[in-house]
């Protein structure tokens, strides 16, 4: 093992591993001497000295069978793939793990926004590569992360939010039937993403002063104040529905299991499409709940990644209730 001089400056570390010489560069002379120390100690612990290269395009086998098929929800696992086929295998498939550098991932991110892929998207594929490369190191190809020393581009709203009020919410309830009224409170009262409730939300989640969420995404439970409105809209379609059983869907299907996306899909452009030619905002972006704060006794109903927002707030003062139906005025 030796670190020379290089003619242009760098220094460069040279070692033996069985019959095949290997070096490496460094800009500095104490980096290249721990580095080949560190070589010398995988040596003597019957490791190889470094570990052969690998291609991205074979390295993903490898990462999505022992990180993302464990770690990933499986509409996650289609996004990373649909993108890793569009954007990110033609650009880094053919480099070795150890190729990809900060400055590759520079002109990579330059690629994708010359070719004019979005900015989420744009975002979306240097994660995949960043977290590929976490894995790397782990698997111990790599000794660092090239992605996370690129920034990555900033996503921008498009559109200013549009705020409904109250009465305008209690307006769209009272064009539909009492089960798509009911989803609406719920999505407006307590900030669920839309597959938390059509999905997945069962009888047993709904407690006396609290709703039980489950977020498959982040593998957590959240619990959300149950608004006393809200409260009233559940108890008054549960007797509706029959008093169901607690591990029945709170809002079931034509076959009386959880929705299925498709379901969803179906329910906004079937349902919802009067209610969207009055409000002149499409139900995808009206009825995506996110997650996130709203005033004292509020909940908010939108996404972080959508434009429109519901706000139902105080509706005990603001839009007071009658007993056998809504006040309108």
């Amino acid at each position: 093992m030796e670190v020379n001089r290089r003619s242009n400056g760098r220094w460069e570390a040279r070692w033996r591993e069985g019959a095949r010489r290997r070096s490496r560069t460094f800009d500095r002379k104490r980096d290249a001497e721990d580095y080949l120390a560190w070589v010398r100690r995988r040596q003597q612990m019957g490791h190889a000295g470094v570990p052969d290269d690998v291609q991205m395009s074979e390295f993903i086998e490898t990462y999505w069978r022992l990180h993302a098929v464990p770690n990933l929800t499986a509409p996650t696992r289609e996004l990373y793939a649909r993108i890793w086929d569009l954007h990110i295998l033609p650009r880094l498939g053919d480099r070795g793990v150890r190729e990809v550098t900060p400055k590759l991932l520079v002109r990579f991110r330059a690629d994708l926004e010359h070719a004019g892929v979005g900015t989420p998207t744009i975002i979306k594929a240097m994660t995949i590569v960043q977290s590929m490369l976490s894995f790397a190191i782990r698997e111990e190809i790599i000794e660092y992360n090239a992605a996370a020393a690129v920034k990555k581009p900033q996503y921008e709203r498009a559109r200013e939010p549009i705020i409904f009020s109250p009465r305008e919410v209690e307006q769209m309830r009272e064009k539909l039937s009492q089960r798509d009224a009911t989803l609406i409170s719920v999505l407006a009262s307590s900030g669920p993403r839309p597959e938390e409730v059509v999905c997945r939300l069962a009888w047993r989640d709904v407690g006396e002063r609290a709703i039980r969420y489950v977020d498959t995404k982040r593998r957590k439970v959240r619990y959300t104040p149950l608004l006393a409105p809200l409260a009233e809209d559940l108890q008054e379609w549960y007797l509706a529905s029959g008093k169901p059983e607690p591990d029945e869907p709170v809002f079931p299907a034509h076959d009386g299991n959880f929705w299925q996306p498709d379901d969803w899909r179906n329910w906004r452009k079937r349902v919802w499409q009067g209610q969207r030619n009055r409000t002149t905002t499409s139900p995808a972006e009206l009825l995506r709940p996110r997650e996130g704060c709203a005033p004292a006794g509020s909940r908010c109903l939108g996404s972080r990644h959508m434009s429109h927002l519901i706000w139902r707030s105080c509706l005990a003062t603001c839009v007071p209730r009658c007993s056998g139906g809504r006040c309108g005025g």
